[in-house]
């Protein structure tokens, strides 16, 4: 890892993680400058060569796009299978998350920083969709019906790793939730 934006952390030592696995801890930019640079814990667990979807040359194809959506669902089962063999991964991701998609309706509190009238309009109207759909707390009878079970919160283009044109890995699982 490495580059303008992201300072090498190959340097760093590692240390053991409360499971023995090596962690590494570095001082890393983020997005709030009041915060910036932010000591971040970082785990490798397999190095998967490729280059992010959003660097890829040229635009997602509809075939591009469903293969993700095939290694999402593939991730989603190998998560599952996580959460038999280690429950306590169910209990670390069992929190409070603004990217859980059942916490949709705090994004009403930032509908006003939206300038132009006709995005804004689109944000309300899919808020309302979901608050029908849902309930006003995201955990109506339609969610209660979902399958439940730990979800990479962070999947796009930025975090898909393509190697030959194929979707080969996925990074930052600090976004994952269990719902």
């Amino acid at each position: 890892l490495g580059g303008p934006s992201c300072p090498d952390i190959t340097t760093s030592a590692p240390v053991p993680a409360t499971d023995g696995e090596p962690v590494s801890v570095h001082p890393l930019p983020v997005v709030s400058e009041a915060h910036s640079p932010c000591r971040l814990v970082v785990r490798l667990l397999t190095w998967v060569e490729g280059v992010t979807m959003s660097d890829f040359p040229g635009t997602q194809s509809q075939e591009d796009l469903a293969d993700a959506g095939q290694y999402l669902g593939n991730l989603r089962r190998r998560m599952d299978e996580l959460a038999e063999r280690r429950p306590e991964t169910v209990t670390a991701a069992t929190r409070y998350h603004a990217w859980d998609g059942q916490n949709t309706l705090d994004l009403s509190g930032f509908v006003d920083c939206i300038d132009d009238e006709g995005r804004r309009a689109m944000v309300l109207e899919v808020l309302d969709a979901f608050r029908a759909a849902f309930g006003e707390n995201g955990k109506g009878e339609v969610a209660a019906s979902l399958p439940r079970g730990i979800l990479q919160g962070d999947f796009n283009d930025a975090n898909i790793i393509v190697r030959d044109g194929k979707v080969a890995g996925e990074i930052a699982f600090g976004d994952c939730v269990h719902r």
